[in-house]
Formats: structure tokens, C-alpha cells, sequence
């Protein structure tokens, strides 16, 4: 029951501190997934002429959005959680509670928040 509360607490004060506390935050969030997105499309389309083999009237730019969100949160995760439990040093001490729940809490709050931003390009991409 103890870590349930504590984990709570930790995904909501990762997502206040590294994305809702700044503007820039939420920004990047979603405006560099867009502009590496963009670029890989412009490498992709132009450059390398990929397309997919029968898919009709879908572009590749649809396959890659879908996949290369994924992927940024994925690799955001990672790079997050490596660093968690030595940003979050003070509360091993303080508390007594299990030390994964920092790795746990730090990439589901970086999973929700690209959750949002998944959403956004997807209706993006619905309306384009």
C-alpha cells in the first residue's frame, strides 16, 4: 500500500518537474520528436525514395511517425532511468521504501507524457 502511494507520488513529481514546471518542457517534448520526424522524411521520401510495397495511398511518413515515436520514448526511458536513483539520492536515505520504484516511476512518467504527445501527432496525422 506504502509503495503504491510513494510510487504516485514520484511519477507525479517527475511529470511536474521535467515537463509541466517549464515551458520548454512540454515543448520539446513534442517539437523534437516533429523536427527529427521531419528531417527522417525528408531523408526517407526525397533522398532514399522509400516507399511501402501495397500500401495503397498511405505514405511512408505515416509508417515512420507510428514507429519512430516508439522508439523516442523507448530510448528517453532508458536514458532517464540510468539516472534516477543517483538524481533521487536524498530520498534513499530518507525513506524506506523499494529503490526500483525510481526507475519504475521515472520511465512511466516518461511514457505518459510521450503518450500526449503519440496522441498529438496521430491527430495531426488524422487530419493532414
Amino acid at each position: 500500500m506504502l509503495s503504491n502511494t510513494v510510487f504516485r507520488q514520484l511519477v507525479s513529481r517527475a511529470i511536474r518537474t521535467d515537463y509541466l514546471e517549464n515551458l520548454t518542457g512540454f515543448a520539446w517534448l513534442v517539437l523534437q520528436p516533429l523536427l527529427l520526424l521531419a528531417v527522417y522524411a525528408f531523408v526517407f521520401t526525397t533522398i532514399f525514395k522509400a516507399r511501402i510495397p501495397d500500401a495503397g495511398e498511405v505514405g511512408f511518413v505515416p509508417f515512420l511517425a507510428v514507429a519512430f515515436w516508439h522508439w523516442t520514448a523507448f530510448s528517453e526511458g532508458v536514458l532517464r532511468a540510468s539516472g534516477s536513483v543517483t538524481s533521487n539520492a536524498a530520498l534513499i536515505g530518507k525513506l524506506a521504501y523499494p529503490t526500483e520504484l525510481l526507475h519504475q516511476s521515472t520511465v512511466t512518467a516518461t511514457y505518459l507524457m510521450h503518450l500526449a504527445g503519440y496522441f498529438a501527432v496521430l491527430l495531426l496525422l488524422q487530419l493532414l
